[in-house]
């Protein structure tokens, strides 16, 4: 059915209007209202201390209460300090109203004996009048607490920021509505792929939109809920370019968006500026990049396949159980959307070798990017997988005009990513992280998930859908061998392959035996830079990533070779499909009960715990448990007017025969120190890593401290930019020379 014009036009004015009256209610709603500050302190009597505790026996652990502390709904920071000789005694926040819907994982944390303060913070989401602090001893030797402050945090928006964020999401949901519309009107042909692909998405997001009220838990779950949080929090303080997060550490800020692509999560981090809940958030999130995975699957494999292949491709890419693992099992968010951009690299590939150069080059520069993006170890992965398949066919790769594109191509993925390249490399140039070095540690850990037995279980699964399709190509090539003359193949082959089938089964076998324990890695991780350069990659599993497109592509490759149109071509269609989506279907489904829920309001929720990250980003050296919130002095120094707001920090000082400062800040590089009346003040490493500033004698003044993002920063994300201008720019000019006018009485495709 093609839509005549003139109610094309009529659906798009109503749209229009619907959208434009939409963001007047939008920007009418309500702000978030500031809660009133609340600060209390249970102190002992006069010197005594709070609470004293000492196990005695090896069968309980004394534990201690205070009164109930009634609280509003909001954001709170609990500090206690105290003295202890072991490790083990932990506090926590405890709430009859709360617990018993089980979402108190965040509200406790563990008294680590180097210190004698400790903090953990939480959200509350509704008043609750019977909050408890319970103190647990496990300390032979005594534990002590000298006492309990408990202080809310006001994460209120400001208005004007709040404002801001929901035009931008009216504006992308907009757009979003709009181009599906477009699709729907333009392309009828399309529109029941496009009605499946949308209902898919739906069945797929199901595991996590339907507990409404908290999240799935998962390995990595609060790791890029506090991704998010920090992107938010950074855009709240007037900082739209977030690399260092304000709150990591106990405040001290973390690097994680200089090393880890975070380009797609600014999507939720709008959300939850704009009103919505971080759950809801997180979960329409999830959605998108589910929708996008379906889309971006089917633009590739239906320009190269056709498009009930593209189709059926999209469902069997998006039912992936890999995929699943990632977002449902171990919240592994980077890996998840990094998953969604590599059909464009196989379609990448697909168009080198058709000699369609600068289409090639654009899809090579959207795969990469939006890979390295989301996940810089599945870029590695990325790479490592065009490489093999361009070398694996070295009759359509090496020829002069295709190496010269390649070449062409990597220099535009450089330029559109200078603005991750640039502060990716400045950083890793001017101090020693934790993550750019190869350690002992890190072999062992590799090594270790080969032996875990509960992921290779689910690794075991995950074979099931790829060794299916592996099947399926093996009974390929030996009816072509054997069963079919040499002529006929040829020109079968010519007519509807697009990739070799026996080097995809090659390359897919290969990528199954690297993902499981039989393969040889502890030979491996000790091949010099070889095996420094595959343990960088953390798990072996990962080459499930690899498996899982090859497999896509193998199906396509199959189907394209079978009549849809008789009995056994049917069947062969409906077997592959079946097997390739039930694995991931049952795993989500199957335990639906069992899953551990997690809750979260805004950044009191993961604030201050120290295990929502394995510490890769942080300098070297640096010591988890020595993070306390206050400064320190030394020499003759007197500090006044102290304020700290995020990773920025004012002070006034006065000192005769000198002194320094050390802040709760890391000492990331590009730090500045200023002086009310003029210059800057000198920044070195103080005790574990901390921002030490030096106070020259006789002087005084009042000092600001921020991060100051390096003029070479802002040149290449300008570069960058204008870089993705100019690529689209090029193609929707090329789109319409190409584009035939659409007749009078029609909108035809």
């Amino acid at each position: 059915m093609v839509l005549g014009q003139k109610h094309g036009k009529k659906i798009l004015w109503i749209v229009l209007i619907i959208q434009i009256l939409s963001v007047i209610g939008i920007v009418m709603l309500p702000a978030h209202r500031r809660n009133p500050d609340f600060y209390t302190e249970l102190k002992g009597e006069g010197s005594a201390p709070l609470f004293q505790l000492q196990k005695t026996s090896d069968e309980e652990n004394p534990e201690v209460y205070t009164e109930e502390i009634p609280l509003t709904a909001g954001e709170y920071i609990v500090t206690v300090h105290y003295s202890c000789s072991s490790s083990g005694n932990l506090i926590s926040i405890l709430s009859d109203t709360l617990d018993s819907e089980n979402v108190g994982r965040t509200r406790w944390t563990i008294l680590d004996p180097k210190t004698d303060s400790a903090s953990v913070a939480f959200s509350l989401e509704q008043d609750v009048p019977d909050n408890k602090i319970v103190v647990v001893c496990k300390d032979k030797e005594g534990l002590e607490i000298s006492s309990i402050s408990v202080k809310n945090l006001n994460t209120a928006v400001p208005f004007r920021v709040q404002t801001a964020a929901r035009i931008a999401t009216w504006l992308f949901f907009c757009v979003l509505i709009d181009f599906f519309l477009y699709l729907y009107l333009n392309y009828p042909e399309r529109r029941r792929s496009y009605t499946v692909l949308i209902l898919i998405t739906v069945v797929v997001s199901l595991r996590m939109i339907v507990p409404v009220h908290y999240l799935p838990f998962g390995d990595d779950l609060f790791f890029h809920i506090n991704r998010i949080f920090g992107i938010r929090d950074g855009i709240a303080r007037g900082v739209p370019w977030v690399k260092i997060q304000q709150n990591w550490y106990n405040g001290y800020g973390y690097a994680v968006g200089v090393y880890y692509g975070d380009t797609l999560l600014y999507l939720p981090a709008i959300f939850n500026l704009s009103g919505l809940h971080i759950h809801a958030s997180y979960k329409l999130f999830i959605f998108l990049m589910h929708l996008l995975t379906a889309f971006s699957a089917y633009f590739c494999f239906r320009r190269m396949y056709g498009d009930n292949i593209g189709c059926v491709s999209s469902i069997v890419y998006s039912f992936l159980f890999f995929r699943w693992v990632d977002v449902y099992h171990r919240s592994a968010i980077g890996e998840f959307c990094a998953i969604t951009f590599l059909p464009f690299l196989i379609y990448a590939v697909y168009l080198l070798w058709k000699d369609r150069y600068k289409e090639s080059a654009l899809m090579f520069v959207i795969g990469f990017s939006g890979v390295l993006h989301s996940h810089v170890l599945t870029c590695e992965l990325a790479i490592f997988l065009v490489f093999l398949l361009l070398i694996c066919s070295p009759k359509k790769t090496f020829q002069k005009k295709r190496i010269l594109s390649l070449l062409v191509s990597a220099f535009w993925v450089v330029l559109v990513n200078l603005s991750y390249i640039v502060p990716f490399i400045d950083i890793a140039m001017s101090r020693s992280i934790n993550a750019m070095k190869s350690t002992a540690n890190k072999k062992y850990g590799f090594l270790h998930q080969i032996s875990s037995a509960r992921l290779n279980l689910l690794i075991l699964i995950a074979f099931i859908p790829v060794l299916v399709s592996l099947l399926f190509a093996i009974v390929k090539v030996y009816k072509e061998k054997f069963l079919s003359s040499k002529e006929e193949t040829k020109q079968k082959e010519e007519k509807t392959s697009c990739f070799s089938i026996r080097i995809l089964l090659i390359l897919t076998t290969v990528f199954l035996f690297m993902s499981s324990p039989v393969f040889p890695w502890k030979i491996i991780v000790n091949a010099g830079p070889i095996g420094a350069l595959f343990v960088s990659l953390q798990f072996p599993w990962r080459f499930l990533t690899l498996a899982g497109i090859l497999a896509a592509v193998i199906v396509c490759e199959i189907l394209s070779g079978v009549d849809a149109t008789e009995k056994a071509g049917q069947l062969i269609w409906m077997c592959l499909i079946l097997f390739m989506v039930l694995p991931g279907f049952f795993y989500s489904f199957s335990g639906y009960e069992k899953v551990s829920a997690a809750s979260f309001s805004t950044t009191g929720s993961t604030l201050l715990s120290r295990w929502n990250s394995q510490h890769e980003y942080l300098i070297e050296g640096t010591d988890v448990n020595d993070l306390s919130p206050e400064y320190h002095t030394s020499g003759d120094v007197k500090i006044t007017a102290y304020e700290k707001d995020g990773t920025s920090v004012d002070f006034s000082y006065d000192t005769t025969s000198g002194g320094a400062i050390d802040l709760p800040v890391f000492n990331y590089p590009h730090y500045q120190a200023s002086v009310e009346n003029g210059g800057d003040l000198p920044i070195s490493d103080g005790s574990n890593h901390r921002i030490r500033i030096d106070l020259p004698s006789g002087s005084k003044g009042s000092v600001h401290v921020s991060f100051r993002t390096p003029v070479l920063w802002i040149l290449s994300l300008i570069v960058s930019l204008m870089a993705w201008g100019s690529l689209f720019g090029y193609w929707f000019y090329t789109r319409k020379i190409r584009s035939p006018k659409p007749k009078k009485n029609e909108i035809s495709s």
